[in-house]
């Protein structure tokens, strides 16, 4: 129930990242990014609906106006940061599906807002995917196509044309999981037949993350 208050709000922020950009995000849904902390998707926790649902990446493209990026051309975000300490991706990856030394940390406001685990960390990785429009989310995949989303709090911004470049981001990663129960409702409501719904017997789960600097590797 609470992911799905979430969700809702997510779906009110999903214009302005605008152009109905689609990208498949390796988690077998196809993102609507026009959208999204989570992711942050929130965006601060936008991050966007799923499982066959066109997201706004959990809720990135939001119906705020984003900030176009300014400063030097390598620092991004609300906080200037640089690469020391960063770890790899599948790092920040297995310390979520470990459960190992995570704090509650609250995602979204007001009647949004949901409580998951997480950590605040940095992390180092290459882009795949990327808000087209502003820059609002992007995303680093592993080649056994675990992704973790990325929303820049306040509606900050990196470069449009990031994708395929290696990024140090620095804020909250955490695991957003959907129950069976949750994923069978949201696939009946969508006309699902008796065998899909007996095919779904795993919860999802989604590695996100509230990005409040970022640094541009040269």
């Amino acid at each position: 129930m609470l992911r799905v208050l979430y969700l809702s709000a997510l779906v009110v922020l999903f214009a302005a990242c605008g152009g109905g950009e689609t990208a498949n995000t390796g988690d077998g849904h196809n993102h609507d990014h026009a959208h999204h902390d989570g992711h942050d998707h929130s965006h601060d926790g936008h991050d966007h609906s799923h499982d066959g649902h066109d997201h706004s990446h959990d809720g990135h493209d939001h119906g705020h106006s984003h900030e176009a990026p300014k400063g030097d051309g390598v620092h991004f975000g609300v906080k200037e940061i640089d690469a020391e300490g960063a770890m790899p991706m599948a790092d920040v990856v297995a310390k979520l599906e470990a459960a190992d030394g995570l704090e509650d940390v609250e995602i979204g406001s007001g009647e949004s807002a949901i409580k998951v685990k997480g950590f605040t960390t940095k992390v180092e990785g290459q882009v795949s995917e990327i808000c087209r429009s502003a820059g609002c989310w992007f995303t680093f995949a592993d080649d056994n196509g675990k992704e973790l989303f990325f929303n820049m709090k306040e509606h900050k911004g990196v470069p449009t044309d990031c994708k395929g470049k290696t990024l140090v981001v620095e804020g909250t990663a955490y695991q957003l999981v959907t129950s069976i129960e949750e994923l069978k409702a949201e696939k009946k409501e969508s006309g699902a037949t008796e065998e899909e719904l007996a095919a779904i017997t795993e919860p999802k789960k989604e590695y996100k993350f509230i990005a409040e600097g970022v640094y541009l590797k040269k």
